[in-house]
């Protein structure tokens, strides 16, 4: 599955078209993604901004996503992850990669030759 493949707000029962789109203006726009989001107070609460929707409503709209989805991903995604250590995703200064290094180049990050 690539990563704009999930099931689409659009097949979800309950979403309105206000709703989805507002989120995908985020792009949020699969209930994986409203699943993973909303395994938190935090994520509920920033899930909720988005529309201007109540926290109940979203909790609503959220569980309505989850029904959407197969047992075990729906438990998979009810538990929230620490991304505490991964901070913006950006590198440290001194991992930063090769400029000369492709996708899938095996060269290390300093430029030294393949291994």
């Amino acid at each position: 599955m690539s990563a704009h493949e999930g099931t689409p707000l659009t097949s979800i029962s309950g979403w309105h078209q206000t709703h989805i789109k507002k989120l995908a203006k985020n792009w949020i726009t699969t209930a994986e993604q409203v699943v993973g989001i909303g395994a938190t107070s935090e994520g509920l609460r920033t899930l909720a901004d988005q529309p201007g929707v109540s926290t109940a409503e979203i909790r609503r709209l959220v569980n309505s996503a989850r029904d959407a989805l197969s047992p075990a991903v729906a438990a998979e995604l009810r538990e929230a992850v620490d991304t505490s250590q991964y901070g913006l995703g950006a590198l440290p200064p001194e991992a930063q990669p090769d400029p000369g290094a492709g996708v899938g180049d095996k060269r290390n990050r300093k430029g030294g030759k393949t291994s």
